[in-house]
């Protein structure tokens, strides 16, 4: 039942570390979006 636990809980942290790198890369791409929306904004005042 350990080493079954202990690989669950392995697998499970790999799952949420693609999740964030997923997440980042998600972000990043909304964050560009954002800033040049701000931008634009800005321009037009």
């Amino acid at each position: 039942m350990r080493p079954a636990s202990g690989w669950s809980r392995r697998r499970i942290s790999l799952l949420s570390e693609r999740q964030n790198d997923v997440g980042l890369a998600g972000f990043s791409h909304g964050g560009n979006h954002v800033v040049s929306a701000l931008l634009n904004k800005s321009d037009f005042g």
